[in-house]
């Protein structure tokens, strides 16, 4: 059933509430919608589908958010080093907890927001860090 969902999400390319996505996969019992909720938890627990603030499912690679490594630093910032794209800088009130080395999910833009690649142990001018900043989401787990 993952497998179909995610075919359908990588097809359609938007978000879909679960209705749809139950409608879609031709489910017409109770049981079969319980299913298809507990795949979505699994595949959102899996940051493979990414749930919505309107409750509907996308393809975490199609959402603004990033999976990457915490580098933290002694002056309690860091940064988000994202495989294949720019890091981002987290000011030390957006840490969340989190620590040098951690799994995070940090919510990204396109354009300005995106900070300059890392550099490490230097000072950052506060006219040369672009607003606004974005906090971390959630540190990331894998079951």
């Amino acid at each position: 059933m993952k497998e179909q969902i995610l075919e359908l999400l990588k097809r359609e390319n938007r978000a879909f509430s679960i209705y749809e996505i139950n409608d879609d996969l031709n489910y017409k019992t109770v049981d079969e919608f319980k299913e298809v909720l507990k795949a979505l938890n699994e595949l959102e627990d899996e940051l493979k589908v990414y749930r919505t603030n309107k409750d509907k499912y996308m393809l975490f690679n199609n959402s603004n958010l990033k999976l990457g490594t915490m580098l933290a630093t002694k002056k309690s910032y860091g940064f988000v080093d994202i495989e294949g794209d720019e890091d981002v800088f987290i000011p030390p009130l957006c840490m969340n907890n989190a620590i040098h080395g951690d799994k995070v999910v940090v919510e990204t833009s396109q354009g300005e927001e995106l900070a300059e690649v890392w550099i490490p142990n230097r000072y950052v001018e506060d006219e040369k860090i672009v607003e606004p900043l974005k906090r971390i989401l959630r540190i990331a787990t894998h079951r």
